[in-house]
């Protein structure tokens, strides 16, 4: 079931403790795996410390992963960040491969293939990933929700930009050496904040970015 994402609010008449925000987080665990001192335990709980440094408010409620079967992502690993507090979801999915524009069939790249007649598939992991993406966002009303999206693949960059556009608040985590690449630095540009997935981690991170001002 996809949780609907709200906006921080308060309570009746303004009064009372603020409502948490739920948010979605989509993430390319095999490009950015749990690294810089965080473990499988303690990674919700540092990422929304990281996240309400933005917006108080903020708590991760869902996880998304698509991987390959062999990355890591074994059920104890899953019930262990699950036990942050939240409700994580995977789909293991098969490695990408190369095949030939001509006949279709598998086969390895060689000095006898020139790389113009190869077609590389599209990772598997990615579609999944961006279809949850953009399922939860028609499953909400445009205009109330965050997502955060960690990867360091630029075929996020455009589903991102797309909810973004349907009113979504689209924050990011991506590797710190994205910074100098074309395409994660477009994702970031598309986000309303972002952080460096192994800093994020630490927890009590602030975002490297809001909107286009570097913190």
């Amino acid at each position: 079931m996809l949780v609907g994402f709200g906006r921080g609010s308060q309570g009746r008449g303004g009064r009372g403790p603020p409502v948490p925000e739920p948010v979605a987080m989509i993430w390319d665990g095999e490009s950015l795996p749990v690294g810089g001192g965080g473990t499988y335990e303690t990674l919700v709980p540092r990422l929304n410390s990281s996240l309400q440094l933005y917006n108080g408010n903020y708590n991760i409620t869902e996880i998304f992963i698509a991987a390959g079967a062999d990355s890591g992502f074994t059920e104890a690993r899953i019930r262990r960040i699950e036990s942050g507090g939240c409700r994580v979801h995977f789909t293991p999915v098969p490695k990408m491969s190369l095949r030939c524009d001509e006949c279709s069939d598998p086969f390895r790249r060689s000095a006898e293939q020139p790389y113009h007649r190869l077609k590389r598939m599209k990772e598997q992991a990615d579609r999944v990933l961006v279809g949850d993406m953009m399922m939860n966002a028609h499953a909400t009303r445009p205009g109330v929700g965050a997502v955060l999206v960690v990867t360091r693949d630029k075929d996020f960059m455009y589903a991102a930009h797309d909810l973004q556009v349907a009113g979504f608040r689209v924050l990011a985590a991506v590797d710190e050496d994205s910074y100098g690449d074309l395409y994660p630095w477009e994702m970031v540009n598309t986000s309303s904040a972002d952080w460096i997935w192994r800093q994020m981690q630490s927890g009590n991170n602030v975002p490297r970015r809001s909107g286009n001002r570097i913190i």
